[in-house]
């Protein structure tokens, strides 16, 4: 979307953490929103895995998916797409 931006600030109580300036007792965290390598969304509640993003709805999802499920083996191949992606580039 023209003009929205892939960053979304968080401020907090503590100065623990990755990503943030410092103001005395305080932090703002500047969180910036990825695209995940399975569902192709962009949100900023996810995980790296060898460097492919992966949302939290899709993490939740392979976890609970059997590896004997056809789904199980759609994520495999969109992981592997995404590694080899990331080789080429």
């Amino acid at each position: 979307m023209l003009g929205e931006s892939k960053y979304k600030i968080h401020s907090f109580g503590h100065t623990k953490g990755i990503g943030f300036k410092s103001h005395g007792k305080k932090g703002i965290a500047v969180t910036r929103k990825d695209q995940c390598s399975i569902c192709e969304r962009e949100t900023d509640q996810g995980l790296y895995l060898l460097k492919i993003y992966i949302c939290e709805a899709c993490e939740s999802e392979i976890k609970d998916t059997p590896a004997d499920d056809p789904k199980y083996m759609h994520f495999v191949k969109k992981m592997a797409e995404a590694q080899k992606s990331m080789i080429l580039s």
